[in-house]
């Protein structure tokens, strides 16, 4: 299959090399990106075609915008007149939904077809293979096009179907849940380096105890309830532990980052669909 990347930041990246490191062709991927110098470098180091002329993307089935949803509007614009309207078009900019996608593609588009898109959410922790990527189709996405977005998105982790409406939700727990994940990965270790262990210790237990922990949920489909009550035993470190959480608010705090991410991610994407309808896109 030859697809196009334009944009490769962190997570073009991540998406790049997952492709590459289970065996598909570099030569297969054209890329794009801001300066030349960097095409080449990009060239160079994964043997990746470089886009020279848009008009190459009719070779592709499938084109992948990874860029800023800021800049996601010019780009599109620059590029859909050369895009055939039977080929899939797929974005990872937070807050820009499908049908604003749709919007600002048909007015650049040569053909009045309406595209097949695909929209997906993926997440920092992709760079490692160990990644989310949520997405959702609209109804111009044929059941093997979908299959050939999970063929890319499957390399960097955990791929799951959810309805639109859920992306806000899903932009809080798994696009800024790492950022919390990282704090409570801090605050463990800085209270280990406080109780007599070597800062480098600490963060290495701190974070390998979470690794281990979600790999065995996971693995076990043990709700998280389950195994906090197989830990805490009557009387003992891990109770008192939770007691002092629950005193401090730990629970109400979690809930209030991950409802303040959801709502600030609805306001967003409202702005942006402002934004598109405002310059006519």
């Amino acid at each position: 299959m030859k697809w196009a990347l334009i944009g490769v930041g962190h997570i073009g990246t991540a998406i790049l090399e997952g492709w590459i490191r289970t065996g598909h062709q570099a030569k297969d991927v054209y890329i794009s990106e801001h300066t030349r110098d960097k095409e080449d470098s990009l060239q160079e180091k994964y043997g990746v075609s470089i886009l020279l002329e848009a008009s190459q993307l009719a070779d592709c089935e499938l084109v992948l915008f990874a860029v800023k949803p800021q800049d996601l509007p010019q780009i599109a614009a620059n590029f859909a007149p050369d895009i055939p309207s039977t080929t899939l078009i797929v974005s990872i900019a937070a807050g820009i939904d499908l049908a604003s996608l749709s919007q600002m593609l048909a007015k650049s588009a040569l053909s009045a077809d309406e595209y097949p898109i695909l929209r997906v959410l993926p997440n920092l922790p992709s760079k490692v293979g160990a990644g989310v990527s949520v997405m959702v189709a609209n109804e111009h996405v044929s059941p093997d096009q979908l299959e050939q977005a999970k063929s890319i998105f499957q390399n960097l982790g955990l791929v799951m179907e959810l309805p639109e409406e859920n992306f806000a939700a899903v932009t809080a727990l798994s696009g800024s849940g790492p950022a919390f994940v990282a704090v409570f990965i801090e605050a463990l270790a800085d209270a280990a380096v406080y109780a007599g262990l070597h800062s480098q210790a600490a963060n290495i237990l701190a974070a390998q105890t979470l690794l281990g922990t979600a790999k065995l949920l996971l693995e076990s489909m043990t709700p998280p309830a389950i195994l906090k009550n197989q830990v805490c035993t009557a009387a003992g470190t891990s109770i008192y532990g939770i007691r002092a959480l629950e005193k401090s608010g730990f629970r109400a705090s979690v809930f209030d980052a991950v409802i303040a991410a959801s709502e600030r991610t609805e306001a967003l994407a409202l702005e942006a669909a402002d934004k598109i309808k405002q310059t006519g896109g």
